[in-house]
C-alpha cells in the first residue's frame, strides 16, 4: 500500500511539473519580446550577485583559515606559559654551588624559547620602555626620580605575544612621581 501511495505522488508532481511548464511556455509566448529581455536582464542580473557572493564566501574562508593558522595555537601555549615561568623562577634560586644544574636549566629554557621563536611567539621584556595597558599590566606603583612617569621599572613576569596579538600581558612596576 505504500508503494501505490508513492506512484501516485510522483505522477502528482509529474503532473505538477508538466502544468507549470506548459504555464511557462505560454507565459513566454504570451508575452512580448520586451519583457523576455528584461527578464534576461534580471537573470544576468542575479547570476552576477550570486557570483560576487560566492566569491565572497570564499575570501572570508580563506581569512578564516590564515587566522586559524595564526593563532590556532593560543591555547596550547597558554598552557605552556606556567612551565616557562617555573623554569625563570629556578633560575633565580640557584645559588653558586650549583652551577652545572643552572647551566642545564638555562639551556633547557633556552631551547624552549627558540622552539616559540621558529612558531613567532616571542616575549614581551618592556623594562624601562612606556607602559601600554594594551600589553602590559601593572602591579605596582613605585616613585622614582631618576625614571620619567609610566616607565616601566622593573618586569615581574614577562609576557608573551603571537603574530602581534597578546597571549598574556607583561606583569610590571610603573614609575609614577
Amino acid at each position: 500500500m505504500g508503494k501505490s501511495k508513492d506512484k501516485k505522488s510522483i505522477d502528482n508532481a509529474e503532473k505538477q511539473d508538466l502544468e507549470l511548464e506548459s504555464q511557462e511556455e505560454s507565459v513566454v509566448k504570451d508575452e512580448p519580446e520586451s519583457s523576455i529581455d528584461e527578464v534576461t536582464k534580471q537573470l544576468e542580473d542575479k547570476c552576477l550577485r550570486l557570483s560576487a557572493e560566492i566569491e565572497n564566501m570564499h575570501k572570508r574562508h580563506v581569512v578564516e583559515i590564515e587566522k586559524a593558522h595564526k593563532f590556532g595555537l593560543i591555547n596550547f601555549i597558554g598552557e605552556l606559559l606556567p612551565v616557562i615561568d617555573n623554569l625563570e623562577q629556578a633560575l633565580k634560586s640557584f645559588s653558586s654551588s650549583n652551577q652545572s644544574d643552572k647551566e642545564g636549566i638555562e639551556l633547557t629554557l633556552k631551547s624552549f624559547e627558540n622552539v616559540l621563536d621558529k612558531f613567532g611567539i616571542r616575549p614581551i621584556n618592556p623594562v624601562e620602555d612606556k607602559f601600554d595597558p594594551l600589553m602590559h599590566e601593572a602591579v605596582s606603583v613605585i616613585a622614582n626620580k631618576d625614571l620619567v612617569d609610566d616607565d616601566v621599572m622593573d618586569v615581574l613576569q614577562r609576557g608573551w605575544e603571537i603574530n602581534d596579538r597578546v597571549i598574556r600581558p607583561a606583569r610590571v612596576v610603573v614609575v609614577k612621581n
